[in-house]
């Protein structure tokens, strides 16, 4: 009985997923941001050539790993990627789902719990793109809800889950130093013998270990232990980031007061209702531990460092642990507990279509613009870039180092600043480049006909064939 209802829930969680991401493909969303498109680029390098820093930047490798593998054993293309981005969203639910059964929560609370999660309209939208968030949130969830239980095998799971966490989003981290603090505690109140401290003390290092590589790594590859920290901060204040306190907690205000206020208030109602409850105990270390994950986001964001620049997807973690709470805790009166859950399914899926046909960017025109050149060209490629865009047409064309820019976007690189350029600057850069066609935009585009014949072009964007005279 127990199995035939495991398979029930499994498959009603991989339905209600697979649903989702079809209804906001169906409602016109397509990329959360550039960065899904830049994130296909270093995965299709990585499966050309693999490397341990597949980025050379400030971003974690695991998810470049796990994509870039998936396309040398199939190939590397962006639909590869998308349909990688939709399989390991199910799987994330079911990770949440198992973590909860393991925490003796009920099939019947658990399935609900992930269900509240799954339909969570950040959630539903990350785990549609080609972004590492959505499975980062759910390994993070599911250690934070291992910690209920105080015995060595949870501990090691929770460490376990977090290691790939941590070299994926740095979000994760404050969640592994939980981890480790709260293998270390419960040892420690446990009056354990020599050896079991001594396999907690083992289980605390691995929570901690994908940190401490990251940063061991940085110091070998660029002599600073916290080069990526600087990178990305100089980033996000050279971009217009905030820059003082209020900014800071505002900045996590906003998504907490638009998609928790419901959760918020179901929690604070168990909490209060299960005060006298001796099983709420269990629910302190992983609620505790949020609030500090949470409190060292926002010291993070301080410093302007790379967790919390999109707080909302940072904050992902939160509503799987609050859901699951909530169902384990509360509404015990199933008519209540139907009820109320259905009006939270709804509002969250209208909210989710609503969202999505505006929601984040549309890159269409670009990918068009790369399959193209895929298809029909050779030879050396120079792009006039008008925004990130640019990645989606590098994904379309595939792994490829025969496209160069113009100008740089990097708002820390003030040595080759964009700007519109006449037909005879546009000309020196073809020759200089070796290059054989031109892809341009707007007002770009007038100049760019005098070099060639246009044969191709879809939206604003055109591609020239160049005749040099």
């Amino acid at each position: 009985m127990t199995a035939r209802i495991t398979f029930l829930h499994v498959s009603l969680l991989v339905l209600a997923r697979l649903a989702m991401t079809a209804v906001v493909g169906l409602f016109g969303f397509d990329a959360v941001s550039d960065d899904d498109f830049a994130r296909v680029v270093i995965s299709q390098g990585f499966a050309s050539t693999p490397k341990l820093d597949p980025s050379a930047t400030s971003w974690l490798p695991f998810p470049f790993w796990l994509t870039g593998t998936a396309m040398i054993l199939t190939k590397p293309t962006v639909v590869v990627a998308k349909i990688l981005s939709v399989v390991l969203a199910c799987g994330s639910g079911l990770l949440v789902y198992g973590a909860a059964r393991l925490c003796k929560i009920t099939p019947e609370s658990a399935l609900l719990g992930t269900l509240g999660w799954t339909v969570v309209p950040t959630g539903v939208l990350l785990g549609a793109a080609t972004v590492p968030e959505l499975p980062t949130a759910a390994l993070c969830a599911s250690a934070l809800l291992l910690l209920r239980r105080s015995d060595i095998a949870s501990a090691f799971m929770a460490s376990a889950l977090v290691f790939p966490a941590t070299l994926s989003r740095y979000e994760a981290w404050p969640v592994a130093f939980c981890v480790a603090a709260a293998t270390l505690r419960n040892a420690w109140k446990s009056d354990a013998t020599r050896g079991a401290l001594a396999a907690s003390l083992g289980v605390a290092c691995l929570a901690c270990l994908g940190p401490l590589s990251w940063m061991g790594w940085n110091h070998v590859a660029h002599g600073d232990a916290l080069h990526f920290h600087a990178r990305v901060s100089s980033y996000w204040f050279a971009w217009g980031g905030a820059s003082n306190i209020v900014d800071f907690w505002l900045t996590f205000a906003k998504p907490l007061a638009v998609d928790a206020i419901v959760l918020a208030v179901f929690v604070a109602a168990v909490a209060y209702n299960a005060r006298h409850s001796p099983k709420i105990i269990t629910w302190w270390v992983p609620a505790i531990s949020s609030v500090v994950v949470v409190a060292a986001l926002i010291a993070a964001q301080c410093a302007g460092a790379a967790p919390t620049h999109h707080p909302d997807r940072s904050l992902l973690f939160l509503w799987a642990v609050g859901w699951m709470a909530v169902m384990d805790r509360g509404l015990t009166a199933k008519p209540l507990r139907y009820t109320l859950f259905a009006i939270v399914l709804l509002v969250s899926v209208a909210r989710t279509m609503i969202l999505a046909s505006n929601y984040g960017v549309h890159r269409e025109d670009e990918r068009r613009v790369g399959g193209w050149l895929r298809d029909h060209t050779q030879g050396r490629v120079l792009l006039v870039p008008k925004d990130y865009g640019y990645f989606a047409t590098l994904a379309e064309m595939g792994p490829s180092d025969r496209l160069d820019l113009t100008c740089s976007l990097d708002p820390r690189d003030r040595s080759q600043p964009c700007r519109t350029e006449t037909d005879n600057e546009l000309r020196d850069r073809m020759r200089t480049r070796q290059a054989r066609w031109l892809v341009v935009s707007g007002e770009a585009r007038a100049a760019a006909r005098t070099l060639g014949e246009a044969r191709f072009e879809v939206g604003d964007w055109m591609v020239v064939e160049y005749n040099d005279p």
